[in-house]
Formats: C-alpha cells, structure tokens, sequence
C-alpha cells in the first residue's frame, strides 16, 4: 500500500478542477461573437497643380470599430511620386504608396476621420488612385466582419466536475489579548552624543 500525502491529494484535485473547466471552456469560445468590425472611406483630393507637381490630400474616415493605429495603402497608375508628407509618414515602394498613422494621431473613433498631406511629382497625367485600404481592409465605405475560426471544439464536452465535496476551510481563531496584560508601547529615546 502506497502513503500518499493530503498535499499530493489537494494538489491532484486542484489539477483536476482546473483540467475540467478547461475543457469547459473551450466550448465557450464557439459563442464569441464576430471579430470588430473594420471599415474605412477615403476621398482622395488633388487641392493645386503645376507643371510636373501637384500637392493632394487624403481624408479617411472609420466606420467600423475604433482604431488604435492605422496604416493607408494604395497604388498610383502613371508612376506618380510622393516627395514630401505631413499628418502621416510616407513611404513609397514602386507604384505603392503607404501611409502610417503619426504618434499623435492613431486613434481614430468610429466616424472620426484623419486627413494626411502631400506634395507629389507626375510625368504626364496625373491619374487619381481608386483603391485604398486601411490595416489590411479595403475602404469601401461600409464595415466589413470577419468570422474568426476558433480550432476548438465543435460541441460541449462531456466531463464532470468531480463529486467529492470540498472539505471545509479551517477556521482560524484570532488571538485575544489577556486581560491581565498591558498593551506593549515602543518608546524611543533619542541620546546625544
């Protein structure tokens, strides 16, 4: 016969409990709802011309969830350049053109807006680009859900808890002062020296 310890015991049960509502939980995952919903809108706007420049703005604006961050992609058609930004850091990569979102203005609630600036260069004509995106999603002026998968479980499982009751908690009685007893007083003194 094999002595086993309570320690051992409460150790096992509490491994135990906690394996049981693992597994009960997975199956809570299948009930989350939806992913955030991300939208975005974008008016691309060429405010002044000249010769071989020209200087825009771009104003997108969420419709779906908060942002915490964002990132502008899109594509010029006629090998436009950008040369200089502001509201936004620039960068641009052959005909892609990104915009990320500056320390100071990442956040952007449901119907907030940011509108960053540019001066560009063309070489004939100066085509406006049609499709942007913002984090991944393309802005088409409506919010766009996506439906997570999960990986868990597709139906509750059907372990039980275990039915041993616990056992009740100790109680622990606080010690009383005697009657009989002063209370102890710390005096310091303070010497010269």
């Amino acid at each position: 016969m094999r002595l086993v310890s309570s320690r051992t015991r409460k150790q096992r049960l509490a491994i135990g409990a906690v394996a049981v509502l693992g597994l009960g939980g997975l199956s809570v995952i299948q009930a989350l709802p939806a992913s955030a919903a991300a939208g975005c809108s974008v008016t691309y706007t060429v405010t002044n011309s000249w010769n071989n420049g020209f200087q825009g703005e771009i104003a997108i604006r969420n419709v779906g969830d908060a942002w915490t961050s964002w990132n502008l992609t899109f594509s010029y058609a006629n090998g436009q350049r950008v040369t200089q930004g502001w509201g936004g850091r620039f960068t641009q990569s052959g005909t892609q053109v990104t915009v990320a979102n500056e320390s100071w203005n990442g956040a952007v609630p449901n119907g907030g807006s940011v509108t960053p600036g540019f001066l560009g260069s063309h070489t004939g004509t100066n085509t406006n680009p049609t499709a942007f995106a913002v984090n991944g999603v393309a802005c088409t002026g409506s919010p766009v859900t996506s439906n997570p998968t999960t990986g868990g479980p597709t139906s509750t499982p059907t372990t039980r808890p275990p039915t041993t009751p616990p056992r009740p908690r100790r109680r622990r009685t606080r010690r009383r002062r005697r009657p009989d007893r002063a209370p102890r007083t710390r005096t310091w003194v303070a010497v010269a020296t």
